[in-house]
């Protein structure tokens, strides 16, 4: 399966979710988190001159850039468990010092831009 740096996967422009659910995409985090992106649903992107678009895999994308942040803050907090209570807080704290759900991803894709990443 091919790799590319996250930060070269684009939201498709026809992408038409304009809301997300932070409790579904906080369960998918935790899921990412403690087994990485399954093999058997990709995410699935196709050519755009720079990089790619995704076609499908949007929630899956943001939760793996959100999954990234929270190893991060696992490794400097080893003394907690990582439960879904955990991943709900950072999201919401991630999201109410960001404004907004998109602006958390935009900074989380600027610190782990270059993280590898597979995709069909």
């Amino acid at each position: 399966m091919p790799t590319t740096a996250i930060h070269t996967l684009k939201a498709h422009p026809a992408q038409m979710r304009s809301s997300y659910s932070l409790e579904s995409l906080a369960a998918l985090t935790l899921q990412i988190y403690e087994r990485d992106l399954d093999d058997w649903q990709p995410i699935v992107a196709s050519p755009n001159g720079d990089g790619f678009y995704i076609v499908s895999g949007h929630r899956r994308h943001m939760a793996k850039l959100l999954s990234l942040a929270l190893q991060e803050w696992a490794a400097e907090h080893p003394e907690t468990d990582i439960t879904i209570e955990t991943v709900r807080t950072m999201i919401d704290t991630l999201v109410s010092s960001l404004g907004s759900l998109e602006q958390v991803i935009s900074s989380l894709q600027t610190k782990y831009g270059e993280t590898q990443i597979h995709f069909v």
